[in-house]
């Protein structure tokens, strides 16, 4: 992740929104007292989304809605539920252990 000053992300604010949009590459802005950290629009949205996604497995994997599907394959009881049109939440609920286990997963669509 690129690091920044504030004062070398005010002088390219412009180029570093256009940059993080296309990127899709998040950059950290240091400042005298505190951090930040610049994402896209879009990026933020999902990151809401999943954290949003991830409360409701916490309290009910099998709440309904938002709608989740079960999976087919080689994984023992997969689930899956949208974050946005091109990324989803897979998981596993393990009720003997009762735990919900978010599943690595890569993007077929870049």
């Amino acid at each position: 992740m690129t690091t920044l000053t504030a004062s070398e992300a005010r002088t390219n604010l412009y180029r570093l929104i256009d940059e993080t949009a296309e990127s899709h590459q998040p950059i950290t802005i240091s400042g005298k007292r505190n951090d930040a950290v610049l994402v896209s629009a879009e990026d933020w949205n999902a990151i809401q989304e999943t954290q949003d996604l991830l409360a409701v497995l916490q309290a009910d994997p099998f709440q309904n809605p938002p709608p989740f599907e079960k999976l087919v394959g080689d994984l023992p009881d997969p689930y899956s539920r949208r974050i946005n049109i091109q990324h989803r939440l897979v998981y596993q609920v393990l009720i003997d252990e009762n735990t919900v286990k978010v599943l690595p997963m890569w993007t077929h669509y870049e």
